[in-house]
């Protein structure tokens, strides 16, 4: 053992006497101390304790604060998404006005060729004016399939939506086109030389999907466009129900 070691252990043996034979007042120094000691860890684990309190509730009110931040970006979204699908039913209608105004121009040069009696360019005529018509049938049709995709947006709102404003009582005038498609068709199969060229043509594809050929087309327009303006116009009906159903929801709230 070097020097440094019988000094230490020097030390030690010294202090121990002297606590043994000055016990009197070492061991209350020593039992002070040790309630010091005592009261100072009971107070660090309490205030570990409260903090760790304190951090679990900042965290939750971090969270509730993130979840309706999320929410409100959501709700913003939705309410957005609704009006760009109304801003595109809307769109929908005035291409179908255009529509509807072309097929129209298109029968009024069929009827300028029946009277000629250009076969070809009257049938070529007829058919424009069925692809055009066919288009405003998908139109609707899409007009329709925007509604859902708006009535699936507003039931995600706590707010009042926007109502789905798109006016469709312009477009009642389509099915008298295609009515009157169907009566300048008639007049030429009653006649020997058109009905012949529209047995060459009614095998004719549409440019639409979904019609199949000229003479499907021909045969069905009038129904299928109707049938798609009356659901179309019980779908808008919905819509604004649904709205007030909303409305009253959140009234009560």
């Amino acid at each position: 053992m070097d020097g440094g070691g019988w000094v230490a252990l020097l030390v030690l043996a010294t202090a121990i006497w002297l606590s043994v034979k000055y016990w009197t007042i070492s061991v209350p120094i020593l039992v002070g101390i040790a309630i010091v000691s005592f009261v100072a860890c009971v107070i660090h684990i309490a205030h570990k304790r409260t903090r760790a309190v304190d951090l679990e509730h900042e965290a939750r009110l971090a969270q509730r604060e993130e979840a309706k931040l999320e929410h409100a970006k959501r709700q913003t979204e939705v309410r957005q998404h609704a009006v760009r699908l109304i801003a595109a039913a809307n769109e929908l209608r005035q291409a179908v006005t255009y529509k509807a105004w072309s097929a129209s121009a298109a029968l009024d040069q069929a009827e300028a060729e029946f009277t000629e009696r250009a076969f070809a360019p009257f049938w070529t005529a007829v058919e424009t004016a069925a692809n055009c018509l066919a288009s405003v049938d998908e139109a609707v049709r899409e007009m329709g399939r925007k509604r859902d995709g708006y009535c699936a947006d507003v039931r995600q709102l706590d707010s009042s939506p926007p109502p789905f404003d798109v006016a469709i009582s312009s477009l009642s005038n389509v099915v008298g086109i295609a009515d009157r498609m169907h009566g300048i068709v008639r007049a030429a199969q009653k006649d020997f030389q058109f009905a012949t060229i529209f047995e060459q043509r009614k095998t004719n594809q549409l440019l639409v999907h979904g019609f199949g050929s000229l003479g499907f087309a021909l045969a069905e327009m009038s129904s299928r466009l109707e049938n798609s303006l009356s659901a179309l116009e019980w779908e808008l009906s919905d819509s604004t129900e649904a709205v007030r159903g909303i409305e009253r929801k959140l009234g009560s709230s």
